[in-house]
């Protein structure tokens, strides 16, 4: 893993922790996810300009999804403002999240697969 995402992850955990907020990262933890049972999905690989296609993401993962008992896929969906658009190196995906999450075809897709949707209130 690179540095900064070193950096970046361990500062993440250290605000959870003072905070007294759950924080885990599924993917990048193999030993929480046997712990567990929760299972990461991974990153999705992006485009030169920080985009990707959630539908092939989704469908590429499915045997992935099928194969755990829990599995997490995480978004950063959101409507653009200008703090958004003047802070974040995610702001088209935002809106392109949201609207996919929204979508017929992901509800469609959860439904036809037979797939639970569960928070993580679930498994504390």
């Amino acid at each position: 893993m690179p540095f900064f995402l070193r950096i970046f992850f361990t500062t993440l955990k250290n605000v959870a922790k003072k905070h007294n907020l759950f924080y885990c990262i599924p993917d990048l933890d193999k030993k929480w996810e046997e712990e567990n049972g929760i299972y990461g999905l991974g990153f999705m690989q992006l485009t030169p300009d920080n985009m990707y296609n959630p539908k092939e993401y989704y469908t590429e993962c499915l045997d992935k999804i099928k194969s755990h008992p829990c599995s997490v896929a995480i978004f950063h969906p959101g409507y653009l403002d200008n703090y958004i658009l003047t802070h974040s190196s995610f702001t088209h995906i935002r809106a392109m999240e949201c609207e996919f999450l929204c979508s017929e075809w992901l509800k469609n897709f959860i439904k036809d697969n037979k797939i639970e949707l569960v928070d993580f209130r679930n498994y504390k």
